[in-house]
């Protein structure tokens, strides 16, 4: 869901003089961050991924393949850590060791 919302806000930075980028355009000026509509989240998933701010891309929209690349990195790497933060923090019901991310749980493959 977090990458659908911030693939769309990168297709609006793309759009140069499309309505949706004027908007996009006005809506980090007058919105506050905490605020729950669509242009406030993407900013804050932008923060949240450490993706380049709202404005940078507004101003130097990136090429598709860089991007993407760029995006799953980051969401992969996000992701890692928390899981890393999790399994780390309630290591006495898993060994962290035998388990890399997007592998199979030993226990499951037993089945």
């Amino acid at each position: 869901m977090h990458k659908t919302v911030v693939n769309l806000f990168y297709n609006i930075t793309v759009r140069v003089g499309s309505v949706e980028h004027e908007v996009a355009r006005r809506q980090p000026a007058v919105r506050p961050l905490e605020d729950n509509r669509f242009f406030s989240r993407a900013r804050r998933l932008l923060l949240q991924y450490g993706l380049p701010n709202a404005y940078s891309l507004l101003e130097n929209a990136q090429d598709k393949d860089p991007w993407k690349d760029m995006l799953n990195t980051n969401i992969y790497e996000h992701c890692e850590d928390n899981w890393k933060h999790d399994v780390y923090n309630n290591k006495k019901y898993l060994n962290p060791a035998s388990v890399k991310p997007r592998q199979c749980h030993h226990v499951f493959n037993s089945y």
